[in-house]
């Protein structure tokens, strides 16, 4: 009986550092790929002479200049290139991380407080709908900016954006409704507040 379970607790830890080796090797290869493949391809391809980031980029990294630009894609946009800066000291990244945001500020955040959809390859509106999580888009992507610049702007905008959701979206009753003037609550708004 003892050598079964000697036998075993050796498998056992041979499989468990086996998986710790999987586990650092994938993470080593995805790390890689981002910083060798990934964020080159999108400092390369997606910054808007005009202002912003493109709202399309084809697989063969051609821009569409007239396609409309998602709150979504440049929220991650600020988001991603925050963290490259603030993790590997990427000073590209910082560049357009500090364009991002105050792009994003200055065309997606209406006066309101709230966060318009999209806006025209030009930066004027386009969708001027509320989504529940395009606004915590807008939190992540201010919050990491300012985490890695010491924004205050970026983190003010980021607690206006808060101050929204929390006045306009959330439902007294529990929850958050899916989007401004919506009864529906669906589970994707939550976990993005939740998250933000």
């Amino acid at each position: 009986m003892k050598r079964l379970l000697c036998l075993i607790a050796i498998t056992g830890f041979a499989l468990a550092s086996m998986a710790q080796t999987a586990a650092q090797t994938i993470c080593a290869e995805a790390e890689q790929d981002f910083l060798e493949n990934i964020l080159p391809y999108w400092q390369r391809h997606s910054v808007d002479p005009q202002g912003g980031f493109y709202g399309t980029v084809r697989t063969d990294g051609q821009p569409d200049p007239e396609s409309d630009k998602g709150s979504i894609l440049n929220a991650r946009i600020l988001w991603t290139m925050s963290n490259a800066y603030r993790l590997y000291g990427d000073t590209a990244a910082l560049r357009l991380a500090n364009r991002a945001a105050d792009y994003y500020k200055a065309h997606f955040v209406s006066s309101d407080g709230s966060v318009r959809w999209s806006v025209k390859a030009d930066g004027t509106p386009a969708d001027e709908s509320v989504q529940t999580y395009a606004v915590c888009y807008g939190i992540y992507g201010l919050t990491a900016h300012y985490a890695a610049t010491a924004n205050r702007s970026s983190l003010a905008m980021a607690q206006r954006l808060y101050r929204y959701i929390e006045t306009h979206l959330h439902d007294p009753q529990g929850g958050y409704y899916e989007r401004l003037g919506s009864d529906k609550k669906m589970h994707n708004p939550h976990i993005h507040v939740v998250e933000s």
